[in-house]
C-alpha cells in the first residue's frame, strides 16, 4: 500500500472533518425537533390535567370560583401551619450563641 502523501492526508482530516461537522449540524436540527415535540408534549399533558380538573368540579358540582376559594383556604391553612410549626421550633430549640 503506497503511503499518502502530506497533501493527501490534510485533505482526507479536512474531509473527516467536514464530515463530523455536518452530523453536528444533523444532530442539532433532531435535537430542535425533539426539542418541539417535548414541548407539545407537555402542553398536551397539562390540557389534559385541566381538563381532568373541570370533569372532576362538573362531577362535585362546583363552580371555579368555589374550586379557587377553597385551593385559597387550603393554602392559607397550609402556610398558617408551616409558620406555626417553624416558630414551634424556634422556640422550643435550644438556644446557641455567636
Amino acid at each position: 500500500m503506497a503511503k499518502l502523501t502530506l497533501d493527501q492526508k490534510i485533505t482526507k482530516v479536512t474531509e473527516q472533518i467536514a464530515k463530523e461537522e455536518k452530523n453536528i449540524e444533523e444532530s442539532k436540527e433532531r435535537i430542535k425537533k425533539l426539542n418541539a415535540e417535548l414541548k407539545t408534549l407537555q402542553t398536551e399533558k397539562e390540557h389534559s390535567f385541566a381538563n381532568d380538573i373541570i370533569k372532576l368540579m362538573k362531577a362535585n358540582g362546583l363552580s371555579q370560583e368555589q374550586l379557587l376559594a377553597q385551593l385559597k383556604a387550603q393554602a392559607t391553612n397550609d402556610s398558617s401551619s408551616a409558620l406555626s410549626s417553624l416558630s414551634d421550633d424556634n422556640t422550643s430549640g435550644s438556644s446557641s450563641s455567636y
